[in-house]
């Protein structure tokens, strides 16, 4: 390669590397004219060491050292950045610039103020550069809700989480909850709140999503209890008048009499038959069969069924499950039921908590004597199994 051929390449290599420089330090700078005007002085001071390089003064080299020297000056401050930028990130972690996002210090401040129509301004101010921000939509239904009382407000503003495209899951299944707790809190409207929590079911079905809000569904409350309850918190007592305590019962049934397990066990299929998938009902006609009337077998299909059911939480699986290894022992002196019942714990979740502990159980189910042996209660003329009917899916 002839000289002059690789002083061009070198020219044009070196011109590269210096305008990928200079475009990466422009898009960098806080002052893009600054650096406009370096890469002019640059580029007349690289032209004059050029031109006193093809001259044969002799004071051409003090001049180009000069203008290398100025050079140099123009670009020190870039040139030691550029070499300690990978200290500072490595201090920093790094210079990517901060997320922009809302801030609601100030709506906060003046809804604690007591003045909410301040609050829901500085909400909006923020919501007009973040349209969808999830915090803030959620702040702003609940000061209409909470502070102002108005619900119809709120629900609109919730449907425009729910409403948003390609918003989180978890986002839109907390707005419907939201919107099913204030129907039944401030406008003691269940039907409202069971629509609310079916749209969970129909968006996300299948999901643990739907089985919470299938559970949710069937617990509600009447309007009437509803009604009660609003009433009774606005009665005030007399002074010294201590409040009667009254057991509750899900989902505002009659409490089955605890004195009588046949007719409580009818109290909870009759439950069952209108409200299939009501897992606590379920699970405490199985408590019911085993402990009250002896009954294993009505015992274990219950929880068999329970366990069947899809999407269940673990720590319900895991509760279920302890509990019939219980029965199976305490009914029956069972241990190789009760281990392989314990056993699916540990198939089930082999590397959690619940499993080291079912095996500590395992090895200490000798101890786990049976009771006395009573005579099982006999069932009266009502269908037991007809819970059952409906498999969970």
């Amino acid at each position: 390669m002839s000289p002059k051929l690789h002083a061009l390449l070198t020219f044009l290599v070196g011109l590269a590397v210096a305008l990928g420089v200079g475009l990466y330090w422009l898009k960098r700078s806080n002052d893009p004219l600054k650096v406009v005007a370096k890469w002019i002085a640059t580029a007349v001071l690289v032209l004059g060491i050029l031109y006193l390089i093809t001259t044969k003064n002799p004071f051409a080299l003090f001049v180009m050292v000069g203008f290398g020297a100025a050079i140099a000056l123009i670009w020190a401050s870039e040139v030691g950045a550029l070499i300690s930028l990978p200290i500072t990130n490595a201090i920093t972690g790094g210079d990517t610039a901060p997320e922009i996002k809302a801030a609601y210090s100030k709506a906060h401040a003046r809804r604690k103020q007591g003045k909410p129509s301040d609050a829901i301004t500085e909400i909006h101010a923020q919501l007009e550069q973040f349209p969808d921000d999830f915090e803030g939509l959620v702040l702003l239904a609940e000061i209409q809700t909470e502070d102002l009382r108005d619900l119809q407000s709120a629900v609109t503003t919730l449907e425009r989480i729910v409403q948003t495209p390609e918003r989180h899951p978890k986002q839109i299944v907390f707005a419907l909850n939201s919107m099913a707790d204030w129907h039944l809190k401030y406008g003691l409207d269940p039907d409202s709140a069971r629509l609310a929590l079916q749209r969970i079911t129909e968006m996300f079905p299948d999901t643990e999503q739907a089985y919470q809000a299938s559970q949710r569904i069937a617990h509600l409350a009447s309007r009437e209890m509803l009604t009660a309850r609003h009433e009774e918190r606005r009665i005030a007592l007399p002074a010294r008048a201590a409040p009667a305590t009254v057991p509750s019962a899900p989902s505002g049934a009659p409490l089955p009499p605890e004195d009588d397990p046949e007719v409580a066990a009818g109290h909870y299929i009759k439950r069952l038959a209108e409200h299939p998938h009501d897992q606590e009902a379920r699970e405490q006609l199985a408590l019911l069969y085993g402990r009250q009337m002896k009954r294993l077998d009505l015992a274990r299909q219950q929880f068999e069924f329970l366990l069947a059911t899809p999407h269940v939480p673990s720590r319900d699986v895991v509760r279920w499950l302890n509990a019939l290894a219980g029965l199976e022992m305490e009914l029956e002196g069972d241990e190789p039921a009760a281990r392989a019942t314990l056993q699916r714990i540990i198939d089930l979740f082999p590397d959690s908590a619940a499993a080291s502990q079912a095996r500590q159980r395992i090895d200490r189910l000798g101890t786990e004597r049976p009771a006395q042996r009573r005579i099982a209660v006999k069932l009266g003329t009502y269908e037991r199994d007809l819970g059952l009917k409906k498999r969970p899916h």
